[in-house]
């Protein structure tokens, strides 16, 4: 199929909850791209951060107004610039997309595993100016795709995205079969956490705050608690996926000698508390985790196989004209973390998630 031109809708935030669906340019071809007809779009808790303003992208001038959310997204694909590129995905395939976009000749990029901090790196929907696939089409190099197995829903699928950061925090964490893991932040990269470990036959603990994510937590196999309330020193890995401000010192806390934290929570504040003697008394160590590198594909089959259960997760899927009712629902508590927009909502996951108009 040739490249489409012309206009298609996008939705756009101007300025701090303000946004809206309007015409916009369909995306140019550019070599190495593909056009994705969207299907299905993700909301998180950075979608959250720069709705309302308070996100550190915007704060640091990474991130500019007019911004076009949608960086866990799942969609078909409906043009190949120049034809198709052997190994990458088709016309026609089911696929989801890395937002991570690099220049791939700097130092970092040149260094194994560190592509994902690229100091000239866009990130779709997030970061610099690359929009986002809260629209009916999205341009994304092809090398950033991964084709959806089979008996995988889109809805579903919008969750590879945020479980490759989970699995990424897992295994520089050192996950372990047997050990003693603990999770502190009951959201989405903290849930999908839990299942993975669970899965992998750790001992998990859980902290929160939330009464309904405990609630999840423990449904899906964690000992739930509230922060302090658990023994000091007693976790092998430790991931931090909250985000808020006491809880990187509530991790040093926790960590076991010779143990290991990933950090994967993005707090709103540059500085937070660490018990730094701590972690050097115990010999742990601490990671910066920043997206899941090459680990889509992995996630997807855990997806496929039910490790990462999306009933678990998702709250709700609804309609594009909920886009801006949806962003202001992520400030709220609710029964689970994960909002959904999705172009077809009569599109139930499996698992029987609930549809809204």
């Amino acid at each position: 199929m040739s490249w489409p031109e012309g206009e298609m809708r996008a939705f756009l935030v101007d300025a701090a909850r303000q946004g809206s669906w309007r015409p916009t340019r369909m995306p140019d071809p550019a070599p190495g791209t593909a056009l994705v007809r969207v299907r299905a779009v993700g909301l998180c808790g950075t979608d959250a951060h720069l709705w309302t303003g308070l996100s550190p992208n915007l704060q640091r001038g990474l991130t500019t107004y007019p911004w076009q959310p949608g960086h866990e997204w799942c969609g078909e694909v409906v043009a190949v610039a120049g034809g198709a590129v052997g190994g990458h995905p088709v016309v026609g395939d089911l696929v989801v997309g890395d937002p991570f976009v690099t220049c791939g000749t700097c130092e970092v990029c040149r260094r194994r595993g560190r592509a994902a901090h690229c100091p000239n790196r866009v990130e779709i929907g997030v970061r610099g100016h690359a929009p986002g696939a809260l629209a009916e089409f999205v341009r994304v190099p092809v090398a950033n795709l991964t084709r959806v197995p089979d008996g995988v829903r889109p809805i579903e699928a919008t969750l590879a995205e945020p479980a490759t950061t989970a699995l990424h925090a897992l295994d520089v964490a050192r996950l372990r079969p047997g050990g003693d893991a603990c999770v502190i932040g009951t959201g989405t990269l903290g849930l999908i956490a839990i299942q993975v470990a669970v899965a992998a036959g750790a001992d998990v603990s859980a902290v929160g705050v939330d009464d309904a994510g405990l609630a999840l937590a423990e449904s899906i196999g964690a000992t739930v608690a509230r922060p302090g309330e658990l023994a000091g020193g007693a976790f092998d890995t430790v991931i931090e996926a909250s985000g808020a401000r006491t809880s990187l010192a509530e991790a040093s806390r926790l960590v076991s000698v010779g143990g290991s934290i990933g950090l994967v929570g993005y707090p709103a504040e540059a500085q937070v508390p660490i018990d730094a003697a701590g972690l050097i008394m115990a010999g742990a160590s601490l990671h910066g985790v920043l997206g899941g590198i090459d680990r889509m594909r992995d996630a997807l089959v855990l997806i496929s196989r039910g490790v990462i259960d999306p009933a678990a997760l998702i709250d709700g899927v609804h309609g594009p004209e909920r886009a801006a009712q949806c962003l202001d629902d992520l400030m709220s508590s609710r029964a689970r973390p994960k909002l959904v927009i999705a172009w077809e909502p009569g599109e139930l996951s499996a698992q029987g998630t609930e549809t809204r108009a």
